[in-house]
């Protein structure tokens, strides 16, 4: 895991895939328990969306990705969309 990487001085590049909000958020949270990463973050798979199944979208201000403070992964789902994408 990531916190046995930190303890062994390893660094740690934040990285993932390009998630929609919720695990580009999810992974915000996880990484906020590090003390460090040495190489950042590249948490912008939201702003390649042209939809998401979330009512207010990820916000990012000067580079940077605001992580809500509210409680969960701090958004709501848009109950909407997604069962328009929803596979049956």
């Amino acid at each position: 895991t990531a916190q046995i990487a930190e303890a062994a001085g390893i660094a740690l590049y934040g990285g993932t895939m390009l998630e929609g909000s919720i695990g580009t958020l999810a992974s915000a949270h996880a990484f906020l328990t590090l003390r460090q990463l040495t190489w950042g973050t590249e948490l912008f798979g939201p702003l390649l969306l042209t939809e998401d199944i979330v009512n207010e979208p990820p916000q990012y201000h000067d580079f940077q990705l605001h992580v809500p403070r509210t409680p969960g992964l701090g958004l709501s789902l848009d109950e909407t969309r997604l069962a328009r994408f929803a596979r049956r």
